[in-house]
């Protein structure tokens, strides 16, 4: 288990989620977040940097857009808030997320890991997602594939030999 030192005792971390490629919506956040002078200790991406679809990841192009937007974004919050990354894939990712792509010093996938911070915090990483449901008139509806299982029972199977 990696483990991360903070500098104080009472850290101050930032969890964030879904930009899903949208420089216009990070660069406002980041704005805000600078302008507030808030020291931030550590900032956690909960997933989705970026916004392919479970259907596209056959196409490189969508694969290498994705993955530009999950670089893209990781270096913005780097260079602004000057905290270190911890982040888990979201099910909008490019697969080399899934195989600890974006890792450095300061930058931590935490697909399939834990990481323990000071004495007293430790987050696990699980990424991805099942595919979405939605109840309708009786019926169940996928509304969006998962990835990177593509059932719930494959999602199940995975997480079960995780934990």
């Amino acid at each position: 288990m990696e483990t991360i030192k903070p500098k104080e005792i009472q850290i101050r971390i930032l969890l964030c989620s879904d930009t899903h490629g949208n420089k216009e919506s990070l660069s406002k956040l980041l704005a805000q977040l600078t302008s507030d002078r808030a020291t931030y200790h550590l900032v956690l991406h909960a997933g989705d940097f970026a916004n392919i679809q479970s259907d596209q990841h056959a196409d490189p192009a969508k694969e290498t857009k994705a993955l530009l937007d999950a670089a893209d974004t990781v270096k913005a919050v780097e260079e602004q808030l000057k905290a270190p990354i911890v982040f888990v894939p979201g099910n909008h990712e490019a697969n080399a997320l899934y195989d600890n792509g974006l890792t450095s010093q300061t930058i931590v996938n935490l697909h399939r890991k834990s990481i323990k911070i000071g004495d007293k915090l430790a987050i696990i990483g699980f990424g991805g997602a099942p595919p979405g449901i939605f109840l309708e008139n009786n019926k169940w509806t996928e509304i969006w594939g998962g990835y990177p299982q593509s059932t719930h029972e494959e999602f199940d199977k995975d997480a079960i030999s995780f934990f």
